[in-house]
């Protein structure tokens, strides 16, 4: 429930730690555990068998990447790749676009690479 969506998001460091602390305030409630019984994460993952948000949610962003690659003209695919009609940028550092990490990891490429190269696409998913 927590990662509804995921697929879409474009997440920040700040933003994937909040996601990660949400979680293990659920696994504490869900243990009947406080912070003050101080137990660490790791007992609270091995209690409930439960992977990270974290990494679960850039797990889903690159299997949608590789579906938007494959897809030819579809609706996900004409989302993804659509910029804005505004002539000017706004004033300062731009913000963070869906496919910006994909392309700091593959290259400017990364939808060829999604497509055609299995087991290296693979191995970036963390």
């Amino acid at each position: 429930m927590i990662l509804y969506g995921s697929e879409t998001w474009t997440l920040k460091k700040k933003e994937r730690d909040l996601l990660a602390t949400a979680q293990r305030k659920m696994m504490r409630w869900m243990l009947g555990v406080t912070l003050l019984d101080r137990r660490r994460n790791s007992w609270l993952y091995e209690k409930l068998k439960l992977r990270e948000v974290r990494s679960e949610a850039v797990k889903r962003k690159w299997l949608f990447a590789k579906i938007i690659a494959r897809g030819e003209d579809t609706w996900a695919k004409k989302i993804v790749e659509w910029r804005p009609w505004a002539k000017t940028r706004e004033v300062g550092r731009p913000k963070p676009r869906w496919r910006d990490d994909l392309r700091a990891v593959l290259g400017e490429r990364w939808a060829t690479v999604a497509r055609t190269d299995k087991h290296l696409f693979k191995y970036y998913m963390i």
